[in-house]
């Protein structure tokens, strides 16, 4: 059986008027600084540089590339919960500096 709900519960709640509640919102409604939006990378943009990644370990020749191999997946794996958009950028650039300089000189 459904409760009912009170007369009272669907009249406005006053806000209080004094000075430390309307301070705890001024930041929200009159910000100082521009609103920076910061997004995330998209999924398919990660995946695309971790296929990249993997790719370019068929052209190393050295006996290390099961451990090259195993670390991006380890490294990929580590940090795929990664919600900051700023640490997700800083990763993502690692990535592709990783790519851009042939792995760090191995190839």
């Amino acid at each position: 059986m459904r409760s009912r709900r009170p007369e009272s519960a669907g009249a406005s709640v006053p806000v209080p008027s004094t000075p430390a509640a309307s301070s705890a919102y001024a930041p929200l409604l009159s910000p100082k600084k521009p609103l920076v939006l910061r997004t995330l990378i998209p999924r398919t943009t990660i995946l695309a540089l971790y296929r990249d990644l993997i790719s370019h370990t068929r052209n190393i020749s050295m006996s290390n590339k099961s451990f090259i191999l195993s670390r991006l997946r380890r490294e990929f794996r580590a940090n795929e919960d990664v919600v900051d958009p700023v640490l997700q950028r800083k990763l993502y650039q690692r990535g592709v500096n990783f790519l851009k300089n042939s792995f760090g000189g191995i190839l």
